[in-house]
């Protein structure tokens, strides 16, 4: 997981204890009430842990391994969440596919100095590599095929800011923001301003969360990019290609990173008509999108979720 120097969602945070470290390639905020300074340290293991279990930059990860190797021995960490981004491929009908390693880390290699863009003849040649169904799964072993890797960039911070509300819960605490990048979990109520698209630097709109442990993820095509943003970092992996049709997809849903993460990075490569479809399905997630067009449509659901929706020019 590559190093990431942006936010896409900001948090305003009015606790006490604040700090911030580099972990599964972006900065990890985590704000908490003064009290509750001997569990910081703890919180940020947690990441430092997961991203020694699914880094593709570290060849000591179980990750890493599985991809050289082609078989590997899990953690039950692992083990969960490889069983937990199958099951998201088949509900988002491939559009979420944690095969899609090969294209992220040989074919286009995003945020490294030889990123390029492949040749057509290239690009057909690596997206065979490409499916889920080329995952075996078994009680505490996963077998690759041969031709494909994994990368666990769309699904990873989301699991781990599962985990870290899950310790946090354990302890009691009833306060904070747990920030990793676009992953935000906020343990009570927060105060949360998402990027503009379009404007670096600006936001796009504000709101305030209406109850204790809403959890929100952004994907966006603003800056991870090869050139420009017609080749972002987001990868559909029916065609190896980036997707064209969404800037910027923010989920929100009660105390859920994991699913979100996923599904917003699925949603960024579907079809428009799909994308929407998709997610009319999902009653407990609310959605705030910009389309590439510029405009931008929100759920019918999310006043369930935030108040003080603010929009900036």
């Amino acid at each position: 997981m590559k190093q990431t120097l942006f936010l896409f969602l900001l948090t305003i945070s009015l606790y006490a204890i604040e700090a911030t470290r580099l972990h599964m390639g972006t900065y990890i905020t985590i704000s908490l009430p003064t009290a509750n300074n001997m569990q910081l340290n703890q919180t940020f293991e947690i990441f430092a842990q997961e991203d020694r279990r699914f880094s593709t930059y570290k060849p000591s990860s179980e990750i890493s391994k599985l991809n050289t190797l082609g078989y590997q021995t899990l953690s039950p960490n692992a083990h969960e969440l490889i069983k937990k981004a199958l099951q998201i491929s088949i509900e988002t009908d491939g559009y979420f596919d944690i095969t899609v390693g090969r294209l992220t880390n040989s074919t286009y290699k995003f945020n490294r100095e030889d990123a390029t863009l492949p040749t057509p003849a290239k690009l057909a040649l690596e997206k065979r590599s490409v499916g889920f169904h080329n995952i075996e799964l078994n009680d505490n072993f996963a077998k690759l095929d041969k031709k494909s890797q994994v990368d666990f960039g769309g699904i990873a911070k989301g699991y781990t800011v599962d985990l870290v509300a899950k310790y946090a819960k354990e302890q009691n605490l009833t306060q904070g923001v747990i920030a990793a990048s676009g992953d935000i979990h906020c343990i009570d109520k927060c105060l949360i301003a998402i990027a503009h698209p379009f404007y670096q630097g600006k936001n796009l709109a504000s709101f305030n969360t209406k109850a204790n442990g809403i959890s929100i993820t952004t994907s966006g095509n603003y800056e991870r990019y090869i050139k420009n943003k017609n080749n972002n970092h987001l990868l559909n992996p029916k065609s190896g290609k980036s997707g064209q049709n969404f800037a910027s997809v923010t989920l929100i849903t009660h105390s859920n990173n994991t699913d979100i993460d996923a599904y917003a990075t699925a949603v960024s490569v579907m079809p428009i008509d799909k994308a929407y479809a998709f997610l009319k399905k999902k009653t407990d997630i609310a959605y705030l999108i910009t389309q590439r067009s510029g405009e931008t449509k929100m759920s019918d659901n999310i006043m369930e979720f935030v108040k003080d929706l603010t929009f900036y020019e």
